[in-house]
């Protein structure tokens, strides 16, 4: 294992500290746009106008983009929000006066009634005609 971290990092080994790279994109800029025939008054990164543009651009994109999720997200929560409603009422049992099974179990009930009261007034209709 010493072997295989003396061949990748022998400055690690050896107790030196590894040289700090520093990102120039890393550091706070100001842009600032120059003419062609004015000095830079400043020291630092110098970005062509097209390039500049680029950014602008860019940068304008990104934050549409950014609104874009924005909006996204708060419709995907609204909506994963009613679909947890939705399933926690489809888990929740119903009390047994708004079950299905009575409703079945009425229906045939009061089929049944009315089948036999058909019934007892045919015979009664016979009776009579007799």
């Amino acid at each position: 294992m010493l072997a295989f971290l003396g061949v990748l990092a022998p400055g690690v080994l050896l107790g030196q500290e590894p040289p700090s790279v520093v990102d120039p994109l890393d550091t706070p800029y100001v842009v600032i746009p120059l003419v062609a025939s004015e000095t830079a008054p400043f020291s630092g990164l110098l970005v062509p106008e097209i390039r500049f543009r680029e950014l602008v651009y860019h940068e304008g994109a990104m934050d549409a983009l950014r609104e874009k999720l924005a909006a996204e997200r708060k419709a995907y929560q609204s909506l994963e929000r009613l679909y947890f409603q939705v399933l926690d009422e489809a888990a929740r049992a119903k009390p047994w006066y708004q079950s299905v099974e009575l409703n079945r179990w009425l229906g045939f009930g009061a089929g049944v009634l009315i089948s036999a009261m058909v019934a007892v007034g045919v015979v009664e209709v016979l009776k009579v005609a007799q």
